[in-house]
């Protein structure tokens, strides 16, 4: 009954709590540095941009690290998703992936979804069938396209990562286009039930997934979404996610294990990494399951109290992992990792 009680005030409450919580603080933390800027300071730097697909105007922020001058150099992209009736600027509150694209040299885009919510293919979709029918697949590798007609990008390192339904959006794109991406990063998300059961990517990818055990919104074991009022569809296991990765990537045998300090003992959490190595073409499949974690993007504050969607770990920075994991994963050829055309790859 208690369990009941909570999924339906989780349902009634949470999709008004990233929308306020983070895109207000995200609008205000952005609104802050460009007050602090000139126009001159700006350049490149932070960019409202506007793109018109498949009939709908769609709007982003995008960032260019400031120290990019003189002869241009090919860039790494990161495309970062927001959750479900969250927004492009309250992502930059909460991931902070420009901090660090400044730092290393790389384009990070925020893209809005349509009506807040990401068409990841699940079919009980909170804005219904019309919102089915939205190509966001499409308009992120429409965005990315544009990125690269305006900006040198370095197309072997194009990356995707999300939080929640942004993070259910970057398995789809790992799934269906493969030929775009090199690595996805997916927190607190799973796989959606139909895109398990039609899993055909057309390329090796490489997949980090960062994964609370106590998600009271997405099922560590999978299994059905939201309640019988409010039906958010059906998540795999998230084992069974990474099992699916794993034998897609032709990952070597065995597993590596690594536990993360424990560096805030207070925070009820503790994390450990699964490391699956030797895919295809370099590729690696990554767990990274936190013991007592929620529905949460571990290393920043987080947008709802505890008791709506559980604790967020601070042992390590999600931000950073994700990327030092992006950096060491471009596309390769199929021939990389000693694996020869003849026999085969997933592509073929």
């Amino acid at each position: 009954m208690t369990r009941t009680i909570l999924s339906i005030l989780l349902c009634m409450i949470l999709p008004f709590i990233p929308s306020y919580a983070q895109e207000d603080r995200g609008k205000a933390g952005l609104e802050q540095y460009l007050e602090k800027k000139s126009l001159e300071d700006l350049y490149p730097g932070y960019r409202k941009g506007t793109l018109k697909y498949s009939g709908l105007e769609r709007e982003y922020l995008y960032y260019i690290p400031g120290f990019v001058t003189g002869k241009p150099v090919p860039m790494p992209v990161v495309v970062m998703l927001h959750g479900g009736s969250g927004s492009a600027a309250g992502e930059t509150h909460q991931s902070r992936f420009h901090l660090l694209a400044e730092k290393e040299g790389f384009i990070v885009v925020y893209p809005n979804s349509s009506g807040g919510w990401w068409n990841d293919g699940r079919s009980h979709l909170i804005l219904g069938e019309a919102h089915r029918q939205v190509d966001d697949a499409g308009f992120i590798c429409a965005l990315i396209d544009t990125l690269k007609r305006r900006n040198p990008v370095d197309t072997q390192r194009i990356y995707a990562a999300g939080i929640s339904n942004g993070a259910f959006m970057c398995q789809r794109l790992a799934a269906e286009r493969a030929d775009v991406f090199a690595a996805v990063a997916v927190v607190a998300g799973g796989m959606e039930v139909s895109l398990a059961d039609h899993f055909s990517p057309s390329a090796p990818v490489s997949v980090m997934m960062i994964n609370g055990n106590e998600d009271p919104l997405v099922p560590y074991e999978g299994g059905r979404m939201g309640t019988n009022e409010k039906p958010r569809g059906e998540t795999i296991a998230i084992g069974k996610a990474v099992d699916l990765w794993i034998g897609h990537n032709r990952c070597a045998p065995g597993v590596q294990e690594l536990s993360i300090p424990d560096r805030d003992t207070s925070d009820g959490c503790t994390a450990k990494k699964y490391i699956h190595t030797g895919g295809a073409q370099g590729t690696e499949v990554v767990l990274v399951s936190v013991c007592g974690g929620g529905h949460t993007w571990p290393g920043t504050e987080p947008y709802a109290p505890a008791l709506l969607i559980g604790r967020t770990c601070h042992d390590f920075d999600a931000t950073t992992l994700i990327w030092e994991f992006f950096k060491t994963h471009p596309k390769k050829d199929k021939e990389a990792n000693g694996i020869p055309k003849s026999v085969g790859s997933p592509e073929d």
